[in-house]
């Protein structure tokens, strides 16, 4: 299992987009159980869903559902942050006790414990966003979500785990994507962020004070930035900083857009009110 950005099969016939707001849009998946802060990941053609009830499953162009596994069944807890790498994904879980671990899910469904991520979280805090980097993973988080104790962290293979920095003044950290050899995380009260390796950080853009919604996840695409947020849209943020809302998904009909892929030059996003949708757009295929 290994992940690509190869363009995505054409969808089924059964499974026409139609257009919306603009957008042509396919309903790839519906009656997903899914929460705001669950990602997505592409791997071998397949789209990668965590779901609140501790799944995860693919689904395929045509909408083939597969499950691959349980992490709540075999007691380690629910699965949020995920990112694609060569023999699977690698998932933040966090469990009822409470509990949270770095997993590896292969293809075959097996999983394997990196790191425990319960000291670190503490009692109130939580891992919400992970990425592959040089041979291991960041992950962004909290160790107090009431307080907003944002952080990152290194974690080794072996599961060796160090502060990068920490980031209380932003509120906590929803998620983070490797850019460039540097990380771009995602903060409950606006903000994205760049941070270099050495802990600097550098505010690109805020999304609330620009009118633009509390963001969720992230992906890239080239120098831009993907953003959901809890209005209903998907932002694009270039690499000034500059934000335009470039998806407004209708509701009630599709709720608001929680995690978000690049499959090619489509979007790949799910929905709180379990929705899995592929979009295309001129401006996502022609960013600016």
């Amino acid at each position: 299992m290994s992940q690509t950005t190869s363009q995505p099969p054409a969808p089924d016939a059964n499974l026409l987009p139609k257009t919306v707001n603009g957008v042509r849009l396919t309903i790839l998946a519906k009656n997903l159980k899914i929460l705001s802060l669950q990602g997505l990941a592409i791997v071998d053609d397949q789209i990668i869903v965590p779901t609140i009830d501790g799944e995860i499953i693919a689904v395929n162009a045509i909408g083939a559902v597969k499950p691959l596994t349980n992490l709540l069944t075999v007691e380690l807890g629910v699965p949020f942050g995920i990112c694609a790498i060569d023999s699977g994904v690698v998932v933040t879980v966090s469990g009822f006790d409470p509990v949270h671990y770095l997993v590896k899910v292969s293809a075959d469904g097996k999983h394997e414990t990196i790191a425990d991520l319960s000291e670190i979280s503490g009692t109130y805090g939580a891992p919400f966003g992970v990425a592959a980097y040089d041979d291991g993973f960041i992950v962004a988080g909290t160790t107090d979500v009431i307080s907003g104790d944002g952080a990152l962290f290194r974690v080794t293979q072996q599961g060796q785990i160090t502060e990068v920095v920490g980031l209380k003044q932003f509120g906590n950290a929803l998620d983070v994507v490797v850019h460039r050899g540097q990380f771009i995380t995602l903060h409950e009260n606006g903000d994205l962020l760049r941070i270099a390796p050495t802990g600097e950080v550098t505010v690109l853009a805020n999304l609330v004070q620009s009118g633009l919604g509390i963001p969720f996840k992230l992906t890239t695409q080239a120098d831009n930035f993907l953003v959901t947020t809890n209005t209903g849209q998907v932002v694009r943020v270039d690499s000034v900083g500059k934000p335009v809302a470039i998806v407004e998904l209708p509701r009630p009909t599709y709720s608001v857009p929680s995690g978000i892929a690049l499959w090619g030059d489509d979007l790949i996003v799910s929905t709180m009110n379990g929705y899995l949708l592929r979009l295309q757009t001129d401006s996502n295929a022609k960013p600016d």
